[in-house]
């Protein structure tokens, strides 16, 4: 089968068939984020996939309509069906594991959208109902990493209509100016599974700077967890400049990341500009460490932020100490 792309221009008319089962939500807010995020997401889709030949116009009567020059696109028997992602939805608050040192981010109009790999149709007898196929599409899944989550502000209460995304496949909404680097990467580490954000003190950011010259204006937290690496990640930015730019950073050696032998380290960045034409501007960068750059991240405090669990750096550290008996013998 050809490769397939979800692009549905006719959002309005989705029908939520997931139900808001088992979640700390009301059924109408579920459905309401549901077919919104729907909106956003496709939309994102169409203008920042680098494949696509994208075009957007406006109607005589100034509003905007979209199309994309794609063929083949769907098959011919699941045109008048519905393609949907399967989402669950909760409030950040109430799954965020801890957030000691940036609580300005527990709000209770955060949520986050977990969503399943793909979109679902689903062919049914237009008189009764009845299921008579269904068909799983990737949409290109494989252009959009880590596409499984994402952070979204909704107030219904305050505007039942404004919906503002901050992490994940999606246009980003700006972050305040007031936001700490700790805070910016819990925000924007929703994507990421990020977990744990720590904010650095002055002394220890100068340290950073020392150790990594050229980048005299950046200001770091750190986080024990993500989806990205086994160990801590570093994260930074530019000071006066959180909104528009963050990136997550850690150092590995481990093959599968790399494309290279083990042992030789790699610095690992992904960059995650908020403002974007292609997704291919939110990527993973990778940059191999000379010789006196390993010894850095080996002797100094950015080991702290290799690829590696606890485990490993208990068993590494035992097979030095190992190595210094042998010779010490």
């Amino acid at each position: 089968m050809k490769k397939i792309l979800l692009i549905l221009s006719l959002l309005c008319v989705l029908s939520v068939n997931t139900k808001a089962q088992n979640l700390p939500i009301s059924e109408e807010l579920f459905r309401h984020i549901r077919i919104n995020f729907i909106t956003d997401w496709e939309y994102f889709r169409m203008q920042k996939n680098p494949i696509l030949t994208y075009e957007e116009t406006h109607t005589e009567s100034g509003s905007w309509k979209r199309t994309v020059q794609v063929k083949g696109i769907l098959p011919d028997t699941f045109h008048t069906n519905n393609y949907e992602p399967e989402i669950k939805v909760y409030r950040w608050e109430d799954i965020q594991k801890r957030n000691l040192y940036c609580e300005q981010v527990r709000n209770p109009f955060f949520y986050v959208i977990e969503k399943g790999d793909g979109l679902t149709a689903i062919r049914s007898n237009i008189w009764t109902d009845e299921i008579l196929d269904t068909l799983h599409l990737n949409v290109y899944d494989s252009i959009f990493p880590y596409d499984n989550r994402f952070l979204v502000y909704h107030n219904e209460y305050e505007d039942p209509y404004k919906f503002i995304f901050y992490s994940g496949n999606v246009d980003w909404g700006e972050i305040g100016n007031n936001e700490s680097i700790d805070g910016a990467g819990m925000i924007r580490g929703v994507q990421f599974g990020l977990e744990y954000a720590t904010r650095m003190e002055q002394k220890m950011i100068d340290s950073l700077r020392k150790l990594r010259p050229e980048y005299p204006d950046y200001v770091y937290a750190t986080a024990d967890e993500s989806f990205l690496s086994r160990g801590k990640i570093l994260i930074a930015g530019h000071e006066n400049n959180l909104s528009d730019y963050i990136e997550f950073i850690f150092y590995s050696d481990d093959s599968t990341k790399t494309k290279d032998k083990k042992g030789v380290y790699y610095e690992m960045r992904y960059l995650l500009p908020t403002n974007i034409t292609s997704i291919t501007e939110r990527r993973m960068e990778k940059r191999k460490l000379t010789d006196e750059e390993r010894k850095k991240i080996l002797t100094t405090y950015l080991r702290k932020f290799r690829d590696m669990t606890i485990e490993m750096e208990i068993k590494e550290f035992e097979e030095m100490m190992e190595r210094q008996d042998d010779e010490d013998e």
